[in-house]
């Protein structure tokens, strides 16, 4: 995967990327160790289209796909959290720190390569 920086920066354009196949989906489930209701919960999707990914019968969204890669990557399982935690978390003073980082895959395997805060852009 390449993904090419914007004009801000930040990574905005993947070049060469194609969404990932049933088989990749399924893989990267027993990854995350996660059953197809589970990972289903986690990712906001229904398990319906879960199953319809990993069997081929419909692609998965570029959003999906991004999550599900990262999720890989970090191998963590990402925890669930309420609509409560959420807005609490929405709610909370202060500005979020983005992170800047890329990812690369090399000898068979995901690598998170120059990872770091993001400066803040000159508006």
């Amino acid at each position: 995967m390449l993904l090419v920086a914007g004009p801000d920066g930040v990574a905005d354009q993947a070049v060469g990327v194609v969404g990932l196949a049933g088989a990749e989906v399924t893989f990267l489930r027993g990854v995350l160790m996660r059953n197809g209701r589970e990972l289903a919960a986690l990712m906001g999707c229904d398990p319906v289209a879960l199953s319809r990914w990993e069997n081929g019968k419909s692609p998965i969204g570029t959003q999906s796909d991004k999550l599900l890669r990262l999720a890989a990557v970090f191998q963590k399982q990402v925890p669930d959290y309420s609509l409560a935690d959420l807005e609490k978390a929405a709610n909370e003073p202060g500005e979020a720190t983005p992170l800047r980082f890329t990812l690369a895959y090399s000898r068979g395997e995901w690598k998170v390569e120059g990872s770091s805060k993001a400066r803040p852009s000159a508006a």
